[in-house]
């Protein structure tokens, strides 16, 4: 996992989602920044209200917690392939 330690959301990237096996049918589209870049590409932002994580602790012991609202990033193509043309070459 990756963490950006200057993002004001907490965000799983789409190969930590799929990892984690979250369906995105379970997310909900976001009104405010719904579409973002990181690290030189497009993503929409979806979100998981009140998730709630199970890590194990080094002793084995379960650790819980609840995230209010956890971004899930949906690769997009930054332009659509209708809007794309040839490059000229001289």
């Amino acid at each position: 996992m990756d963490f950006d330690a200057g993002s004001p959301w907490t965000a799983l990237s789409p190969k930590d989602w799929k990892l984690l096996g979250i369906a995105l049918r379970t997310t909900r589209r976001v009104e405010e920044h719904s579409r973002i870049g990181y690290a030189g590409y497009s993503f929409e932002r979806r979100m998981i209200l009140d998730a709630k994580l199970r890590f194990r602790g080094r002793a084995g012991n379960i650790i819980t917690a609840t995230i209010p609202e956890l971004s899930v990033l949906v690769p997009v193509e930054k332009f659509p392939k209708r809007s794309r043309t040839r490059s000229i070459v001289f």
